[in-house]
């Protein structure tokens, strides 16, 4: 027990039935969970949610690239990109279907 008579949670003389300490009662959120909960709270905002999107929005047009605008050798790195990353999906999709295919039999 402190000063003020709490009684803590791990100390050697915990009564059940106490009050525990409010810092040693509620645990820290996750990075993941405080973002879910702000995200839900913008959510509920109209306001706050048109100006996360606007802001995405102008964050988008700030950087495309368009291919017209691209070097030669830019646009071949990036068809390259794109080629490994397309090959990986159609082998991912591929083997989902075999493996709904054989689950349903």
């Amino acid at each position: 027990m402190d000063k003020l008579g709490i009684m803590y949670y791990n100390s050697q003389n915990f009564v059940p039935g106490c009050y525990m300490s409010t810092f040693e009662s509620k645990k820290r959120l996750s990075s993941a969970e405080k973002q879910r909960r702000y995200r839900a709270k913008r959510k509920n905002d109209p306001v706050k949610e048109e100006a996360a999107k606007r802001r995405n929005l102008e964050r988008y047009h700030a950087n495309k690239c368009l291919v017209k605008d691209l070097t030669g050798l830019e646009h071949r790195a990036i068809k390259e990109i794109w080629r490994s990353a397309s090959a990986r999906k159609r082998d991912k999709t591929k083997t989902q279907d075999i493996y709904k295919t054989t689950s349903d039999s």
